[in-house]
């Protein structure tokens, strides 16, 4: 009973505030359009070059704040070289390429506003749901010869947190370009792994770019 008149006094206050901010410059919505490319910072063997993703968010503005809920899609590449058997000496490299559905839930607040130029920082949290890896086996001593070894779709679930900084520039009265820096931490990591090897890409740090496109509706 307590906990749920904690729950009811927490809505109604987030209620109030709501309804104390009017006009529409101050309390609007807004879609955008995102497009990123990061670097994962693996734990293990395995090496990693930028990878690129791309989506869309839904954000509603109050006052100095945007709250922003998006749909990411990435892919994550990464490689090493393995021994063909346990005890032998030659190699080859395999490969994994993760495909990701990331699910970010964040907070903007506005540090400086200036001719249509607003510098933001930024926080939030992650859902990254893995859809599918492939992983390829390319002999050392045959480069080129790629073998499609293993794909399946893993039941795995994992959250990363975010924090950031990034600036807004206002091209049309409608429309926003928006440049930011972010950094990731990845506080829930499923343990999953590949035939047969090693864990398939183990990563608690990223760091990355994001680009979008804004349309403001107000």
């Amino acid at each position: 009973m307590m906990k749920s008149y904690k729950y009811t006094i927490l809505i109604a206050f987030l209620i109030l505030i709501s309804s104390c901010v009017n006009g529409q410059e101050l309390n609007y919505w807004s879609f955008q359009l995102d497009g990123n490319m990061t670097k994962y910072f693996l734990t293990d063997n395995r090496s990693s070059g930028l990878n690129y993703g791309y989506g869309l968010s839904f954000s509603r503005h109050i006052r100095t704040i945007k709250v922003s809920l998006g749909f990411v899609l990435c892919e994550k590449d990464s490689y090493e070289f393995v021994p063909l058997t346990q005890y032998s000496s030659t190699t080859k490299r395999v490969s994994s390429l993760i495909k990701i559905l990331n699910i970010p839930l964040s907070c903007n607040a506005r540090l400086y506003s200036h001719n249509g130029l607003e510098v933001f920082a930024l926080g939030g949290i992650i859902f990254n749901k893995v859809l599918t890896y492939d992983l390829v086996n390319l002999d050392s001593e045959k480069i080129g010869n790629q073998i499609s070894e293993h794909s399946k779709n893993p039941n795995i679930n994992e959250l990363s947190l975010r924090i950031g900084t990034g600036v807004s520039k206002k091209v049309f009265p409608k429309i926003n370009l928006i440049l930011s820096a972010f950094c990731d931490y990845k506080a829930k990591q499923d343990i999953y792994y590949t035939y047969p090897y090693t864990p398939l890409s183990k990563d608690r740090y990223s760091i990355g770019l994001n680009f979008s496109v804004e349309y403001s509706f107000f």
